[in-house]
C-alpha cells in the first residue's frame, strides 16, 4: 500500500519537474498539517535532495511507516519547521520531536525550528514571512 503511493507521488513529482524544465534541487517540498508527515516522507524517499522542505504546524516521519532509502550521499535539504505555540491540534512539543527525529534519525544538518507564540494552527504572518524567507534562500529567487 504504502509503495504503490510513493511510487505514484515520485512518478508526479518527476512529471511535474520534467514538464517545468526543473531538476528536483530546484524543488522546494511543503506541508502543512497532516501534509507535512507527507512532505517530509516524499523527501525521504528522493534519490538525490530537493531544494528545502517546510513542515508547517505537522510531524515528520517516525518508526510506524516503512524505512526509507539511505540518506543520499549529497545529504538532506535544509528544514523548516513551523509551529503555532497555541496550537491545540499539532502542540509545539509534538513539532520539536519531529524536529529531533529529522536531525537525529534521517540526519538532516540544517533544521530552523521556530515556535510562533500565541499563533493556533492556522498560518500567521510571522510564519508566512519564515517561509518566503526560507524558500528565497532554498530557491535562490528573488520575489517582488
Amino acid at each position: 500500500k504504502h509503495a504503490r503511493v510513493e511510487a505514484e507521488l515520485l512518478d508526479l513529482l518527476e512529471n511535474e519537474c520534467r514538464s517545468l524544465g526543473l531538476t528536483i534541487g530546484q524543488v522546494a517540498i511543503l506541508g502543512y498539517s497532516a501534509g507535512s508527515l507527507m512532505a517530509s516522507w516524499l523527501t525521504l524517499q528522493l534519490p538525490q535532495p530537493c531544494a528545502g522542505l517546510v513542515c508547517l504546524h505537522g510531524l515528520c516521519p517516525d518508526n510506524r511507516l516503512p524505512k526509507p532509502p539511505p540518506c543520499p550521499k549529497s545529504g538532506r535539504p535544509p528544514a523548516l519547521c513551523l509551529a503555532g505555540g497555541s496550537d491545540v491540534q499539532i502542540p509545539p512539543a509534538a513539532v520539536e520531536h519531529s524536529v529531533l527525529l529529522l536531525r537525529n534519525r534521517w540526519n538532516f544538518q540544517d533544521v530552523d525550528h521556530r515556535i510562533s507564540p500565541g499563533q493556533s494552527h492556522q498560518v500567521g504572518d510571522e510564519e508566512f514571512e519564515a517561509m518566503r524567507n526560507f524558500l528565497k534562500a532554498c530557491l535562490q529567487v528573488s520575489f517582488a
